[in-house]
Order: C-alpha cells, then sequence, then structure tokens
C-alpha cells in the first residue's frame, strides 16, 4: 500500500509537472505575442526619398539640412550617374546615414516615402522633369512622384537664374515654373529642414479640418420630415446626433418637444 501511494504521488507530480511546463509556454507564447502586437502599433519614422543630381550650390548647407531630417525620418537616397561623379558621396554617406536604394526598388519606396527631395537639383534635371523626358533616374523619381501626387520640395541653390544673361533667365525661370505648376516647392538649401516641417504641419492642420469636419457631420442632420415624434428624437440622440435640421413644414409632437429640451438638441430650420 505505501509502495502504491508513491507511485501515486509520482504519477500526480508528474501531471503538475506538465500542467506548469504547458501553462509557463502558453504565458511566454502570450508575452512574445503581445511584444509583437506592441512593436507593429508603434508608430515607424516616415520615409523621405533623396533624389540627388550633380548640382553642387550649398553642399554645406544639404548636408546639415539632411542630418537634422535623419533624426526625425527615415531617409532613403537615390544617386543620379552625374551626382555619382561630383558630389561627396562617401561623406554624405558617413553623415546622413541613409539607405542607398536600386533602382528595382524606386517605385517601392516613392509609394512608402511622404516626402520627396531634390537638394542639388540642376537645371539639366529641371528641364527634363519639365518636358516629361524621364531617362534618368532622377527624372524618373521625379516623374512617378508627380503622378503619385507626392510632395515634392527642390533646392534651387544649383540653378543661379539671377546671374544669367536676361533672355536665358528667362527661359530657366520658366522651366522652374513649370515644376511649381506641378507642384514641386522651391526652398534654399539652408531651410530643408523648416520646408519639410512646415510641408508636414500643413499637412496635419488639413487632415485635423477633416477631422472636424466629419465630426461635425456625425453629430447633425438633415431630415426631410412632415412629423418628428419622441420615438425619432430618442434613436437620434443614441446615434449621437445633437443638431437636427428641418422642413419649415415639419410638425413636432410634444413628446418630441420635451426630450429635444431634455437631450439639448438645437434644431434648425431650412431656409425657404
Amino acid at each position: 500500500m505505501e509502495i502504491l501511494k508513491e507511485e501515486e504521488q509520482k504519477y500526480i507530480d508528474e501531471i503538475v509537472k506538465k500542467i506548469v511546463s504547458e501553462v509557463l509556454k502558453k504565458v511566454y507564447e502570450k508575452e512574445i505575442l503581445e511584444k509583437e502586437e506592441k512593436g507593429n502599433k508603434e508608430e515607424k519614422p516616415e520615409g523621405i526619398l533623396i533624389v540627388f543630381t550633380g548640382g553642387t550650390g550649398s553642399l554645406d548647407s544639404v548636408l546639415e539640412g539632411l542630418k537634422k531630417l535623419r533624426e526625425k525620418y527615415k531617409l532613403f537616397a537615390v544617386f543620379s550617374e552625374a551626382s555619382k561623379q561630383v558630389l561627396p558621396i562617401k561623406e554624405f554617406k558617413e553623415n546622413i546615414q541613409f539607405e542607398e536604394i536600386v533602382p528595382q526598388n524606386l517605385y517601392k519606396v516613392i509609394n512608402e516615402s511622404k516626402l520627396v527631395i531634390l537638394p542639388t537639383l540642376t537645371q539639366n534635371t529641371a528641364a527634363k522633369i519639365a518636358y516629361g523626358i524621364r531617362d534618368t533616374i532622377a527624372s524618373e523619381a521625379a516623374a512617378v512622384s508627380i503622378i503619385a501626387g507626392k510632395k515634392i520640395l527642390a533646392c534651387e541653390d544649383s540653378i543661379p537664374c539671377n546671374s544669367m544673361p536676361e533672355e536665358y533667365s528667362k527661359l530657366i525661370k520658366s522651366i522652374l515654373q513649370t515644376l511649381k505648376n506641378f507642384g514641386i516647392r522651391f526652398c534654399r538649401a539652408e531651410n530643408i529642414f523648416d520646408e519639410v516641417e512646415n510641408i508636414n504641419g500643413s499637412d496635419e492642420i488639413v487632415c485635423k479640418k477633416k477631422e472636424k469636419t466629419a465630426e461635425k457631420e456625425k453629430t447633425e442632420i438633415s431630415m426631410d420630415l412632415k412629423l418628428i415624434t419622441g420615438e425619432t428624437i430618442q434613436k437620434l440622440y443614441k446615434e449621437g446626433i445633437r443638431k437636427i435640421i428641418l422642413p419649415n413644414k415639419c410638425i413636432i409632437t410634444p413628446s418630441a418637444k420635451d426630450m429635444i429640451k431634455d437631450y439639448k438638441i438645437t434644431i434648425e430650420w431650412m431656409v425657404k
């Protein structure tokens, strides 16, 4: 009998171990799942695509501006063949810390980026963009971004229109105006960071206005009724309606009037 008790105890101990092991496994799996979900919910930094062309104006300011941006945004970069010949790419890579993309990934990165910047825009690339010529990775990136409706910022430091002969300057200015008509914004290299913040700030204001408009639409309703009852008022109140627009000839029942007063619902009459 004593031996049987020992065997029973061993059996019970094994069962307990299995149960504890299974519980710990479930707890561990749950923690892993929660961490993954939390990681997915965390906001990833917004992406900006930097398109480098062969402009060499104000490179120090370009570098400083992009260094500021890298602290807040994830930067991607693509280099035209001309830029590889004249820009200090090694210095840029060491200081800006961007992800250089290959041509095959260009469209994917443009789609995922909030903004596209051309910090070293040349008049050659500007002309290609203006006339829809897409024979370089830079002009292709700009064209695709325009078509996709992306925000585009370009620096004008490498296109000194004011130091050109008058008629030639007019030609270049007309090209730049075409780019502006496409929605491209221009700034000096020293203002890159501030301009990006302004663009993003204006987007946030637009979003907030849309949210307020949507919220207003949810709390008011226009109804073409001949009679409105207490039952209707109660239903609308439960749906979050706090303002009802009615035709002038609509009759409000006594019970509806009481509920309108109790629920503090605003009644507005349609203009004839």
